[in-house]
């Protein structure tokens, strides 16, 4: 929205800039009009079919859903956390925890119960 109303406002301006090759002024477009409207409508879809990293996105993001529901990340952090000595606890938790940020909330719901019952007291990093 912001991008089709700074479009709106700055092609009431007239820049005097000129394109290299075509050697022609160069305008903003306004994109409120209503072919231009139209024309986003109808190239919405083949917009986000073309963009290549959209479809790694959505696979990543079916990837973490489903290893969530499954019960895998919080499997995947008991497991990581059942290796590490007990003077690497926080320094692991911490670390862990950066990583597993991708999980969403899961992961902030699981680590911190799970690291508790790996160490009584913090331990301090010297």
């Amino acid at each position: 929205m912001l991008c089709i109303g700074l479009s709106f406002l700055l092609s009431k301006i007239q820049f005097d800039y000129i394109h290299p090759l075509t050697q022609q002024p160069i305008q903003v477009l306004n994109l409120l009009t209503a072919n231009e409207m139209m024309g986003l409508f109808t190239s919405m879809v083949k917009n986000f079919v073309n963009f290549p990293p959209l479809g790694i996105v959505i696979v990543a993001t079916l990837g973490i859903g489903i290893a969530e529901g499954s019960g895998y990340i919080t499997t995947a952090l008991k497991k990581l956390l059942s290796v590490v000595p007990m003077s690497a606890v926080t320094p692991s938790v911490i670390f862990i925890g950066v990583l597993a940020h991708v999980a969403s909330d899961s992961a902030y719901v699981i680590l911190m119960p799970v690291s508790a019952t790996f160490s009584t007291k913090p331990v301090s990093i010297r």
